[in-house]
């Protein structure tokens, strides 16, 4: 399971995982120089292990993608954008210091 916290990459790219008392998680996370995600709502599917989490990209854009723990980082993969060349990108977080 992607544990709660700030993750960030070589690339300034950003990923922020909150829980919610719901049992939702609250995503914010970006793209470098292409899009930013804040308030993305995620749900954690503990059969498959993956957090996924959709909302609307800084220029109100529908954007959803994928969270999957990989032990030293965690994975995202982007499952639908506007940004057609972006879709099926996996980006690699590591956990950081806010």
């Amino acid at each position: 399971m992607p544990e709660e916290g700030y993750y960030s990459n070589d690339f300034d790219e950003i990923l922020n995982i909150t829980k919610e008392d719901d049992s939702t998680y609250r995503i914010e996370y970006s793209v470098t120089h292409l899009l930013y995600v804040e308030n993305a709502i995620g749900t954690y599917d503990s059969e498959t292990g993956i957090l996924s989490f959709s909302g609307k990209d800084d220029r109100r854009n529908d954007i959803k993608a994928e969270i999957e723990n990989k032990g030293d980082h965690l994975e995202v993969t982007v499952t639908q954008s506007n940004y057609e060349d972006i879709i099926g990108t996996k980006q690699e977080f590591f956990q950081a210091d806010e």
